[in-house]
């Protein structure tokens, strides 16, 4: 079954990891793409496999921190296709594992701007589009972090608490609006993905301390524990997306430690969470 024949899907982030899977799952789908990423080899290389898929398909480099790469996005968006269906704001990067205290302020620039800042530009850039057509579906992915933050990563943490807030106060302002256009929020779970050597693409001007190679072993051994795939994760986002749910997780555990974040809420105490077991190279 093809939901997503012919809809026009831009997939902000889409070289590596859960971005690339859900490209490649689009492209199975029948969907023309519109790839957007940073790192523009590893781009190239998704374009490959969804025009292996029979997708048409344009890939754009985009800085998700220039507002203006995300107006230049949308701008290709309509002069390849000629109008927009779904974008997933999926860009994002995680710093390294340290004390909230000791996180730098370039941290917090270069996490926010990318994680934070980029959904901001890109729902700038695309909701007026599915305004004036009357439909649309904008997609951002946040964390099961967004439902319950982890230690030793708190710009992260804070950054994608913030993309779950921001998404849904869009979608009352959508509805405000009359709009038809939807919004969704993958929180996804653990799975393996090139997000603990977020450092690669790191601007100069923003330079900081990145991980070290056993800090990077450890947390990619840690996220590959989760049980699934990029790919397996996107097949579910695309269910997700298919039937308009606006929370979409990829492992049920993350709603039921909702519930218990919910209790310690109204008991006014804060729930300790399970620690993740990483050294820190201190």
């Amino acid at each position: 079954m093809k939901r997503f024949s012919e809809k026009v899907v831009v997939v902000i982030g889409s070289a590596t990891g859960l971005g690339r899977g859900m490209a490649e799952a689009f492209a199975r789908e029948g969907a023309r793409l519109v790839l957007a990423d940073v790192d523009a080899k590893a781009l190239e290389d998704t374009l490959r496999r969804v025009e292996g898929h029979g997708a048409q398909a344009i890939a754009v480099r985009t800085d998700v921190m220039k507002r203006e790469d995300l107006v230049a996005l949308s701008g290709r968006t309509l002069e390849r296709f000629g109008h927009v269906d779904i974008v997933c704001s999926n860009a994002g990067v995680n710093e390294y594992m340290c004390p909230a205290w000791e996180k730098t302020d370039a941290d917090w620039e270069w996490v926010l701007g990318v994680n934070l800042y980029g959904l901001a530009y890109a729902v700038a850039a695309f909701i007026p589009i599915m305004l004036k057509q009357g439909h649309g579906h904008f997609v951002s992915t946040g964390s099961n972090t967004s439902l319950q933050p982890m230690q030793s990563v708190s710009a992260y943490a804070a950054s994608k608490r913030a993309v779950l807030g921001y998404c849904e106060a869009l979608q009352y302002d959508l509805w405000n609006a009359n709009s038809e256009v939807k919004v969704s929020v993958i929180c996804p779970n653990k799975m393996a993905t090139d997000m603990p050597n977020s450092a690669r693409n790191r601007p100069a001007s923003l330079a900081g301390r990145i991980p070290t190679q056993d800090e990077i072993t450890q947390m990619s051994g840690f996220l590959a524990s989760g049980g699934h795939t990029p790919d397996e994760a996107a097949k579910i986002v695309l269910d997700g997306i298919a039937e308009q749910r606006f929370y979409i997780l990829t492992n049920p555990i993350d709603a039921e430690q909702t519930v218990a974040w919910a209790a310690g809420v109204k008991s006014g105490q804060l729930v300790r969470p399970q620690f993740v077991p990483v050294k820190l190279d201190h």
